[in-house]
Order: C-alpha cells, then sequence, then structure tokens
C-alpha cells in the first residue's frame, strides 16, 4: 500500500467519523417533524437510490449460504440499531446516546474475541485504553452540561450499541465473501428497508413529502440519506483484498505463471516480486500472517483431496458438472462435450461407474441426456448446487 492511498484511507475514515458523529444532531432535529421509523425509512431509501444509481448491477450470490448473513445485516444494522436510536433520542439527550453509542467498539471486540478466532488476545491495556477513551468522550460531551440520566432512553442506546456490534462481526464476514463493496452494502440496505415495513405498519408512518419544503428538513435528510447512509456504510464495510500469486516465489521459484478469472468486478494491483519479498522479510506479521494462509490453504485442500477419495462415482460426478457448469461463461443449458470415457479418467472412476452415475443423476433430475450428451439447464445447475453444498461440503 503506497502513502498516498494510506491517506486516502485514513482521511475517508476520519470524514465517516465526523459525519457520523454529527449525526444525533440531525436527528434530533428531524425527530422534531419525523417519527424514529419514517426517519429511518426516508434515509435509506435514499441511501439505496444513490448506491443504484452509481453501481446499477445486479449482485449475484455465489453461494446460498451467504444470503442468511446479509439478511441479519440489514436486521441489525440498518433497522433494529437505528430504529433503539431513533426512539432512544425522543427519550433522552443526544449527548447521552452519543456516549452509550461510544461503547460499540468495546462490545464488537468482547463479540469477537468469543465467537472469532483472534489474533491477539484481550489484555489489561485493551481495557484500560477503553476506559481512558470514555473518560475522554464524556468529558467533550458535558463540557458545561448538566449531566442528567434517562433509564429507558440509556437503555435503549446501549441495546443499539450491542446490535451495532453484531452488525460490525457480519459485516466483516460479508468483506471475505469478495463481493464488491457497493452491491453488498446495497443489499443490506435492502434487507434493512424490507424490515422497517413491520415497524412501519405498527406505527403511525405518514408518507408526507410535503414536509421536506421545509429546508432544514430536507438538508438534514439528505445529509443522512447520501453521507451518513451511503457514503459511510460504504466506507465502513471495506473491501476484499486477496493476495494471488505469491506461493512460488516463496518456493523460490523465478518464472511462474497465474489464470485469474474473476466471478465479480475487482481492480488488480501488480506488486514486483523482489519488492513484495523485501516486504516479508521486513514485515514479521505480515510474513506470520501469509504462513498461516498459506498452512491454512493446503490443510483444506489436504482434506478436499482425503474426501474426495471417499467419494462414490455419482457425487464425484455432481462435483465436475457443477464445476464445468460454473466455468462456463453462456446462459442457459449446458451441454458437456466430453465422452464418458474421458469423465471417467476426469473423475477417476471406470466407465460403468459413470454409466451408472450418469443413470442416477438423470432418474433425480439433476440432467438430461441426448444421444451421448449431457445436458444440463440452469434450474438443474442450482438443484446440482444445492445437493453439492449440502450433501458433500461440510
Amino acid at each position: 500500500m503506497t502513502d498516498k492511498s494510506k491517506i486516502i484511507g485514513h482521511l475517508a475514515a476520519v470524514f465517516t467519523i465526523i459525519i457520523w458523529g454529527t449525526t444525533f444532531i440531525s436527528t434530533k432535529i428531524l425527530l422534531e417533524g419525523f417519527l424514529p421509523v419514517e426517519i429511518l425509512f426516508f434515509r435509506f431509501v435514499i441511501g439505496y437510490t444513490a448506491l443504484l444509481l452509481l453501481y446499477p448491477k445486479k449482485l449475484k450470490v455465489t453461494n446460498r449460504k451467504h444470503e442468511p448473513v446479509f439478511v441479519f445485516a440489514g436486521l441489525c444494522g440498518i433497522c433494529l440499531y437505528y430504529l433503539l436510536e431513533n426512539i432512544a433520542l425522543t427519550f433522552t439527550f443526544a449527548s447521552n446516546v452519543g456516549v452509550i453509542m461510544s461503547t460499540a467498539p468495546f462490545f464488537t471486540a468482547i463479540l469477537s474475541h468469543l465467537f472469532f478466532i483472534s489474533e491477539e488476545k484481550l489484555r489489561l491495556r485493551f481495557f484500560i485504553g477503553f476506559v481512558c477513551a470514555m473518560v475522554g468522550i464524556i468529558f467533550i460531551s458535558y463540557n458545561g452540561m448538566k449531566f442528567t440520566l434517562d433509564p429507558l432512553g440509556d437503555f435503549l442506546a446501549l441495546s443499539a450499541a450491542l446490535v451495532w456490534a453484531c452488525y460490525s462481526l457480519l459485516v466483516r464476514k460479508i468483506s471475505k465473501m469478495g463481493y464488491p463493496v457497493f452491491l453488498s452494502t446495497r443489499r443490506t440496505f435492502f434487507y434493512g428497508i424490507i424490515f422497517m415495513i413491520p415497524a412501519a405498519w405498527f406505527s403511525d408512518f405518514r408518507l408526507d413529502l410535503f414536509r421536506f419544503t421545509h429546508s432544514i428538513y430536507l438538508f438534514n435528510m439528505i445529509f443522512l440519506g447520501l453521507g451518513a447512509s451511503a457514503f459511510c456504510f460504504v466506507e465502513s464495510s471495506g473491501f476484499s483484498i486477496i493476495i494471488i500469486g505469491d506461493y512460488e516465489p516463496f518456493a523460490g521459484l523465478t518464472e511462474f505463471q497465474n489464470t485469474i478469472h474473476a466471478v465479480t468486478d475487482c481492480e488488480a494491483l501488480k506488486i514486483p516480486t523482489a519488492g513484495y519479498m523485501r516486504w516479508m522479510r521486513q514485515d514479521s506479521r505480515a510474513l506470520f500472517m501469509r504462513a498461516r494462509i498459506f498452512a491454512q490453504t493446503l490443510a483444506q485442500e489436504i482434506s478436499s483431496e482425503r474426501k474426495y477419495l471417499l467419494l462414490n462415482g455419482k457425487d464425484r460426478l455432481v462435483l465436475y458438472l457443477t464445476q464445468a457448469y460454473g466455468k462456463w461463461e453462456g446462459t442457459g443449458e449446458y451441454v458437456l462435450q466430453k465422452t464418458q470415457a474421458q469423465l471417467a479418467q476426469r473423475i477417476g472412476m471406470n466407465v460403468r461407474t459413470v454409466q451408472r452415475s450418469i443413470r442416477k443423476l438423470e432418474e433425480e433430475g439433476f440432467l438430461s441426456c441426448r444421444g451421448s450428451k449431457l445436458c444440463i439447464s440452469q434450474e438443474q445447475y442450482e438443484k446440482l448446487k444445492a445437493y453439492r453444498e449440502t450433501d458433500l461440503i461440510h
């Protein structure tokens, strides 16, 4: 990472902090003319529309297990968090909410330590640093003001901080899925808006766009929709970075070739081998992280190879067919251009086993036979993928 990119990244993070730090004030102003759920709905519809206009492509989920993560992220980070925060602001001061919400990183660290294998343990300095930071925030927030507690409002704000911690862990998981950040953020917004509908139904929700003729309401809603929602959520979601092609330099190979096929839009940054290896030699932490990733990858590959040896002919054929269809760049029906002898050689079985496996898959509706050709429709491919993920991948 260059110094310029570091500066841009830090400036974006600071800008996000400034915007999110002032959302309490904007929300407090809007609460004079809007219900909490109305503010929530309008700001995220604006944010969703902005992301759709900026990046009008459709997110194609590569694994059906990813979809529930987006659902819960929308529920926690978009619906519950902001609903709790907005309702809390109707019972207590914005300064109280601001201070209590500052505990979110503390909850995030605790939950991360409990549910993820952290690289570092939570040491005493973490708790000391958190207390010092909280004391500083309290002094800044209540400078010259009377400190007043409101049990209900403060409890709602604390609940919002805990929900945000859950959302942070879900975003961490989403960032590792490899989807474009604009599309993953927009999908999260979509589910958040869906979950708002029941809350709007049970409240006195009013569309009443006439309220936006008041410039102060219009400005603050646009600020929350474009700045605090669209920009800040994209920036805070981060970008998935994958290093490819460094196995060979570590193995001492001077010449090698890699083929990369990206399923989603991405950008590639080429780093000279000499510079990359110099970085690894000088940065023991980075070297340790890469060594860990190498070991995990090799362990997964060895485990997969062992499982593959135990699979019968039908299951091996399912794996091969899903991989072949996935690599195919067309749409609709896929016709496999291989003979049964070639399939037998490819999956490590004899021809008679391949013939029996094809008959079983055809009987179960996974494929269709036209003469000597195997044909797979989009619907059959989805069925094959579902079988692979539920019965073969553990």
